[in-house]
């Protein structure tokens, strides 16, 4: 399977231009984001007042959850950011 970062992502990973993987746990099994990595949210959740289709960008990965500043603000999270639950 290529990697999602393209073909310039080993070499980048290798100069630590990535930061550090963390594994999370999520519906579709384990993944892994460093800081500074873009996401697409998947689905609608309405406690976090996020849309499916939203993206953000990974702030920080702590335990089995992460923080990722939103490119467009929810309601409902304070200054741009959510942390978001792990699936398990």
């Amino acid at each position: 399977m290529p990697d999602p970062l393209g073909p310039a992502a080993p070499s980048l990973r290798a100069a630590g231009a990535l930061g550090a993987d963390q594994a999370v746990a999520t519906e579709r099994g384990e993944r892994f984001f460093p800081p500074g990595d873009q996401i697409m949210l998947l689905r609608n959740e309405r406690g976090l007042g996020v849309k499916n289709g939203t993206l953000g960008t990974v702030e920080r990965v702590e335990g089995q959850g992460l923080t990722v500043r939103l490119a467009t603000p929810a309601a409902t999270c304070v200054s741009a950011t959510c942390t978001i639950p792990a699936s398990g």
